[in-house]
């Protein structure tokens, strides 16, 4: 059941519109370029027991000759070898395409640990004037891979991927659930706009810790930490929550509170002005 104590016009501050202009027009006057074709972020989460990875290696333009890219990697906390293999240093994108697949693969175990990390990276081209990346974006042309455990003290992967997420008495919304881009061990990230949830908060991340019952525990307990925050004049509003996993029925169930607090994120609590309850399952 919500509480009502205080009672405003909330504006959706995070909504996301995009908006197409001819005036606003951007043109790329440089060279060709080759990057990973997955966007720019800088890291890139892989389970443990994904086998082989590829990720697409994307030329800008057509070439009429073959392009080879280079590839090379990075040891950090991952190492060649005994956690993961380049299966190629080189790909080649043949004359008149612009695609070709890089592929690495992960070695399994059955030790629990956190997460290890590389960085796989675009080295070189056959054709010199080729521009490596896109100028000042890193995740263009390198990327810092996390080889997240599959042997956790929970099954928290169970709910990677597209989530259904009810706001009880409000409705179901899409979501969708991932690991952090470090790869923390029993922590889901989920993406979502919290469903009836004030709008002050919508189109926002959450954290779940997962805790089991009990080694081996195919129930336990869940928390979100106050975050999340938006502001709302002088003031912040933060959610946070506290619930109950079941990785047999598939089912996270949360006991949510927003609130407002003054001066800054962790200031004292004004009020309490929505409660609620959450249900996250995977999309059916």
């Amino acid at each position: 059941m919500k509480k009502f104590l205080i009672k405003s016009c909330l504006v959706a501050l995070f909504a996301a519109t995009l908006v197409s202009c001819e005036e606003d027009r951007i043109i790329y006057s440089g060279g060709d370029f080759v990057t990973f074709e997955n966007g720019g972020e800088e890291r890139l989460s892989v389970f443990e027991n994904a086998g082989t990875v590829t990720v697409p290696v994307h030329l800008s333009v057509p070439r009429t000759e073959d392009v080879t890219v280079n590839l090379s990697t990075t040891n950090g906390e991952a190492v060649s070898g005994a956690d993961f293999n380049l299966l190629t240093t080189t790909v080649t994108i043949p004359a008149g395409e612009t695609e070709a697949v890089a592929s690495f693969s992960i070695v399994d175990n059955t030790d629990f640990g956190e997460a290890k990390t590389f960085v796989l990276s675009i080295s070189g081209t056959s054709a010199p004037d080729i521009v490596l990346g896109l100028s000042g974006d890193i995740g263009t042309y390198q990327k810092t891979v996390s080889i997240v455990n599959d042997d956790c003290p929970s099954k928290y992967t169970i709910w990677v991927g597209d989530l259904d997420v009810e706001d009880v008495g409000y409705g179901i919304t899409p979501g969708t659930g991932a690991v952090t881009p470090d790869g923390t061990c029993d922590i889901l990230r989920v993406d979502n706009n919290l469903g009836g949830v004030p709008s002050m908060i919508a189109g926002t991340t959450f954290d779940l810790l997962f805790t089991p019952d009990f080694d081996g525990a195919t129930t336990g307990t869940v928390e979100v930490k106050p975050t999340y925050t938006r502001m709302s004049g002088a003031n912040f509003v933060t959610y946070s929550a506290l619930g109950v996993y079941d990785e047999d029925t598939m089912t996270i169930t949360l006991d949510y509170s927003v609130d407002a607090r003054s001066g800054s994120a962790n200031g004292p609590v004004l009020g309490n002005f929505w409660t609620g309850t959450n249900v996250i399952m995977p999309a059916q």
